[in-house]
């Protein structure tokens, strides 16, 4: 591939900041059992000691030919980014995209706190290059990385081993076995 035909790359980041009192208050108030806002559970999945500062500054400094770095958050920004002019001569190639862009037309939809409906709608993000990398906030690069990692030519590289799906796992059996004989019964 020579330089015209490089491939444009963006890098996309989930962030919240769980710590937030304004985000645990929205949260708030779709939980039934508001004990759940301070359970371990929800501590491990919304809370946040800054990795994110440390996932974009591992994509800047390993993952050179990414072109823009976009946090996907709902109204919050990252520590490191809130000085504005500090972010913008040091962090360039770093925007923040609200919710409410990506869930433009969905608003009614908002707040959400489904990882899965963001996901869905990332393809939103205004100027988001055809070829993106989606990372989660806790997602560093340990070293050099190049767009030919990820892509091959212009289609993604998928790593991993397919393994057949097997209907006769024994767990599957025995939930119908189960639910013949409670059917049976009843």
């Amino acid at each position: 591939m020579d330089k015209k035909d490089e491939l444009i790359v963006d890098a996309v980041i989930t962030w919240v900041d769980g710590n937030d009192p304004a985000h645990k208050a929205k949260r708030e108030l779709y939980l039934e059992d508001k004990k759940e806002l301070n359970s371990k559970k929800a501590r491990l999945r919304y809370g946040q000691v800054n990795e994110i500062e440390f996932a974009v500054k591992s994509i800047l400094k390993y993952a050179k030919f990414v072109r823009n770095i976009f946090i996907v958050t709902d109204n919050q920004i990252p520590a490191f980014l809130q000085n504005t002019d500090l972010a913008k001569k040091n962090f360039p190639k770093v925007s923040i995209v609200g919710h409410n862009i990506i869930f433009e037309g969905h608003e009614h939809f908002l707040p959400t706190f489904n990882s899965r409906a963001i996901e869905s709608l990332l393809y939103k993000i205004p100027n988001l290059s055809e070829h993106f990398l989606y990372f989660n906030d806790d997602f560093l690069l340990l070293n050099e990385t190049k767009v030919t990692d990820f892509f091959s030519g212009n289609k993604p590289v998928l790593r991993g081993v397919w393994t057949p799906f097997y209907e006769d796992i024994w767990h599957k059996k025995a939930r119908f076995f189960l639910t013949k004989m409670i059917k049976k019964n009843l």
